[in-house]
C-alpha cells in the first residue's frame, strides 16, 4: 500500500504535517512499513525562552530593541511493523512502531536583520541540545508508536491513527 497522510504536531508548537507511507503485507496480520514526514515547525518552548532572553541580553549592550523568531522544520524517515489486531475486511485496528531519524534545520530572524541563523548559533549556540551550531542541519534518532484503525469501503481506505515519537537528544 502507499498513502499519504496530513495531521498536526503536538509539541511545545502546534504545526501542520505531511507526511507519505509505503507498507508491504508480510502475514495476513503483519505489515512492514517505511513513513516520511515533513514537520512545519517543531521549535520548543526551551529554545523560544532562550532567544528571548537573548534578546533582553543584547538590548542591554546596545541599547536597541532586539526581537528574535524562529521555526524548527524539520523532516522525519521511520520504519517498522504493524500488527492487525483484527482481520476483517472493513474495521481494521491496528498498533506497531520502530526507529527512525529526524532532521531537523533552525531558521533564527531578527525584526530588523531578517535571517541571523548563522551568526547567533555560532556565537551564542543552541542550549535546548536540539540543535548542533557548527551544522547547517541536525539529526536525531527517533522512535515511534503507532495505533489506529483502516476502514475500508469498496475501493476507499480511511486510515485515522496517532503517531507518537521520541526524539532522543544530548543535553
Amino acid at each position: 500500500y502507499m498513502t499519504g497522510a496530513m495531521g498536526a504536531s503536538f509539541s511545545d508548537v502546534r504545526a501542520a504535517t505531511f507526511g507519505v507511507e509505503i507498507g508491504e503485507t508480510l502475514h495476513p496480520r503483519v505489515q512492514a512499513y517505511a513513513a516520511f514526514n515533513y514537520f512545519d515547525n517543531l521549535f520548543n518552548d526551551q529554545a523560544a525562552s532562550d532567544l528571548a532572553d537573548l534578546g533582553t541580553y543584547l538590548r542591554a549592550i546596545t541599547g536597541e530593541p532586539w526581537e528574535f523568531s524562529a521555526r524548527d522544520r524539520g523532516l522525519a524517515f521511520s520504519g517498522g511493523a504493524r500488527y492487525l489486531l483484527s482481520g476483517g475486511p472493513t474495521f481494521r485496528p491496528y498498533i506497531g512502531g520502530g526507529p527512525g531519524v529526524l532532521n531537523l534545520r533552525r531558521t533564527i530572524t531578527e525584526r530588523t536583520l531578517g535571517d541571523v541563523s548563522d551568526p547567533v548559533l555560532l556565537v551564542f549556540g543552541a542550549p535546548d541540545g536540539f540543535i548542533d551550531a557548527r551544522e547547517e542541519s541536525s539529526f536525531r534518532a527517533t522512535v515511534e508508536f503507532i495505533a489506529g484503525v483502516g476502514i475500508a469501503s469498496g475501493r476507499t481506505y480511511v486510515d485515522v491513527g496517532y503517531r507518537y515519537r521520541k526524539v532522543f537528544h544530548v543535553e
